[in-house]
């Protein structure tokens, strides 16, 4: 007897205009479907050419309802909708507890008069059933969460009030882990403001802060839809993004000079947190940043070698070629400070972020017998190289790393080849509130480094400019409140950081405390304090 032929499932999913990009696209579905692990699935353009399908093959035995979509088949058609009353209803109240409108749609029935072809039909009642039934349990959520924070011993939020601070970045893919720290960091950040009473606004009431995390997955035009994304929404400023790569071009999208009347570009402020090429912050006067100057770092830790190391004479470089934060650090920081402090720079080594062989350079390297190795690239790359140079027996007097590689990315990959490779860094937990923001970051399922610090050091920023600055929180102040915000990051020569006083330059980026670590038996340890 023929074995049954497999039949198709398909489920049809809303998304409001929040979360229509980038599900535009045959590849978006394919990435989508991959992502929620779909084993057997086509992604085809449907009738009307407008919206793609992803179907998953389903034994004829294994009847899947649509309303177990989130356990069994994970995505189909996408396609944009108006947003209804209802669903603004639900974007509110999800939004106070870091849901997206996409999340709540996803694990429910499509809109009447859609028939899935596995022969369900839903009707209108249960959908409104359904979102009646969701308002109802995050009103309950809300009221629990301000019972409890009445019981506890500090002040209490007004939960009716939240102000909205957004956060983007690379949260998947080979840099992931950096906006997933930063998500971290951030919402650990927020706990700690809103456990203390929220934020004062203008008329003397409290708000909770809250906030979501957006992935641009480290892609310029995927970076740009998202703020474009969390501009539609009731977000007052933006932390983020990762990439340098995405910052560039996406500060280009930004209005230029403030109050330029000719000039219509979005009017929205950005924190940058982690992408850390020097220079972006003067592409828009809406974009501020709290990186640290690797100019300032590289300068001080090639004199530092010089002193300490007076017989090290010579440099090789090694450089993730295809990355605008390692080929811009190598070629414009870390080059340049080493030839002003009589280094000689006696070659270089190329290669991509997304390389796992690196014999042809560390033979180089070897052949050139250098004192001082630099490698400018991220924990991925760093340990590949390390790893092949440890193989071939290149044994630098002294190993420097690239700023965003003292992380415990690069300890958890390569611990032993990476001993005694010093990197400067803005952050280490060397006092008690860097100790106590390191723990509550790891209690929300991430790890503090220099840019991670630098989110949470964002959102404890944009807590006294909001205080300050006499952010009203309303639905109509929203643009006032925006540029209120943009004024009073503007305005600020100093802010209190997690090692010291950050400065702040008149256009836009900071000046940070920082330090030298080096690894020590799989750990960061503290070699020298510049500022001590």
């Amino acid at each position: 007897m023929a074995p049954a032929p497999e039949k198709k499932t398909t489920l049809s999913f809303n998304l409001s205009p929040m979360s229509e990009p980038p599900f535009r696209d045959a590849e978006s579905c394919r990435t989508l479907a991959r992502a929620d692990r779909i084993r057997k699935y086509e992604c085809s353009l449907n009738a009307r050419g407008n919206t793609y399908t992803a179907h998953r093959s389903a034994p004829p035995d294994k009847r899947i309802h649509p309303r177990s979509a989130s356990k069994t088949i994970e995505f189909a058609e996408f396609r944009p909708r108006a947003e209804s009353s209802a669903d603004s209803d639900i974007e509110k109240s999800s939004n106070r507890h870091g849901i997206s409108v996409f999340e709540i749609n996803r694990h429910l029935p499509p809109l009447s008069g859609h028939r899935h072809k596995g022969g369900h039909d839903v009707s209108g009642t249960a959908i409104r059933r359904l979102k009646r039934k969701w308002r109802t349990a995050m009103k309950f959520s809300t009221l629990m969460t301000a019972s409890l924070l009445a019981l506890a011993a500090g002040p209490a939020v007004a939960q009716d009030k939240t102000i909205n601070i957004a956060g983007f970045g690379a949260s998947s893919g080979v840099v992931g882990i950096f906006g997933q720290n930063s998500g971290a960091a951030m919402a650990a950040a927020v706990e700690k403001i809103n456990a203390e009473g929220g934020v004062t606004l203008a008329d003397g009431s409290q708000a909770s802060l809250v906030t979501t995390y957006y992935d641009d997955r480290c892609n310029a035009e995927e970076g740009i839809s998202v703020l474009r994304r969390i501009a539609s929404t009731d977000a007052l400023v933006a932390v983020g993004p990762t990439c340098s790569n995405v910052a560039e071009p996406l500060f280009g999208i930004l209005q230029a000079k403030v109050d330029d009347a000719g000039d219509t570009g979005l009017q929205f402020p950005v924190f940058t947190d982690v992408a850390i090429k020097g220079g972006l912050a003067g592409i828009s006067e809406w974009v501020f940043r709290n990186t640290p100057s690797e100019s300032t770092m590289y300068d001080s830790l090639f004199a530092w070698i010089r002193e300490t190391h007076p017989d090290a004479k010579t440099i090789y470089g090694g450089v993730e070629e295809d990355f605008a934060h390692s080929r811009f650090t190598w070629y414009e920081v870390m080059r340049k400070a080493a030839e002003n402090h009589g280094f000689e720079v006696v070659g270089e080594a190329q290669w991509l972020l997304n390389d796992t062989n690196f014999s042809n350079q560390a033979r180089g390297m070897r052949r050139a017998e250098p004192d001082v190795v630099a490698i400018s690239a991220h924990p991925f790359t760093t340990c590949g190289m390390l790893r092949e140079m440890a193989r071939q027996r290149v044994e630098p007097k002294v190993l420097v790393g690239l700023t965003s590689s003292s992380s415990l990315e690069t300890l958890t990959g390569c611990a032993n080849e990476a001993e005694g490779i010093i990197i400067p860094t803005s952050f280490a937990p060397v006092n008690e509130g860097a100790q106590s923001a390191a723990a509550a970051v790891v209690a929300n399922g991430g790890q503090l480094d220099l840019h991670s610090a630098a989110a949470w050091e964002n959102i404890m920023i944009l807590k006294d400019v909001i205080e300050a600055a006499g952010i009203e929180g309303t639905d109509a102040s929203r643009e006032e409140d925006r540029r209120k915000i943009r004024d009073g990051l503007a305005a600020l020569t100093e802010a209190p950081g997690l090692l010291g006083m950050n400065k702040r330059m008149p256009d836009g980026e900071a000046v940070k405390p920082y330090v030298f670590v080096d690894a020590e038996n799989g750990k960061w340890e503290v070699l020298h304090n510049p500022g001590s």
